[in-house]
């Protein structure tokens, strides 16, 4: 997945977490090692639940399967299709976005092309799309996750590079579990 038009939007700010964690005091390089914790965390959380907070265009590139006319996104919630292209001969060609569609965005996305949509030599194809919890419950749980993380990780003091081995917390950890998003399929023929 290729974020596209713009960076990943911040979850959590730096004021945000100032509040929840009740932190006092801090200068400017506390300002900016917190921004990179928080950043570092929703990547993690992001990653771990399969699903993006915050709404963001993206961009998956996937090998195709013959006959097959379902492809489930690996992450959701997905709201909107944008553009699809065809993978013929090395070289990228658009498709008819009209074509296809999203079916189950929320729960479990799922790109839904119709017959005669894939030609004959078609190896990929390259769906761009808006992806992301903008709201409700389960963003503030996975919020509330970039949170705990970074809070863990700033009072240990855990350096930027670190961030690979660092542990989550129990609570973190079953945040995430909670609005986790697994794709039950990956291809399927009608």
């Amino acid at each position: 997945m290729q974020v596209i038009g713009g960076e990943v939007p911040s979850a959590v700010s730096v004021a945000d977490f100032k509040r929840a964690t009740h932190f006092s005091g801090g200068d400017q390089d506390d300002d900016l090692s917190l921004a990179a914790y928080l950043m570092a965390a929703q990547e993690v959380v992001e990653t771990a639940s399969g699903r993006p907070i915050g709404a963001r265009s993206v961009r998956f590139e996937v090998p195709i399967q013959a006959g097959c006319l379902r492809w489930w996104f690996p992450v959701a919630p997905v709201s909107a299709l944008s553009k699809v292209q065809g993978l013929i001969g090395g070289a990228w060609a658009d498709l008819d976005v009209s074509a296809a569609r999203v079916e189950f965005g929320h729960d479990e996305p799922q790109f839904v092309m119709s017959t005669g949509f894939l030609s004959a030599g078609q190896t990929a194809i390259a769906v761009e799309a808006t992806v992301g919890i903008d709201g409700g419950a389960r963003e503030k749980a996975l919020k509330q996750a970039v949170i705990l993380i970074a809070k863990s990780w700033f009072e240990a003091g855990i350096a930027v590079e670190d961030f690979s081995e660092a542990k989550m917390s129990f609570g973190a950890k079953a945040l995430i579990k909670q609005a986790r998003y697994k794709r039950p399929c990956i291809w399927r023929a009608a």
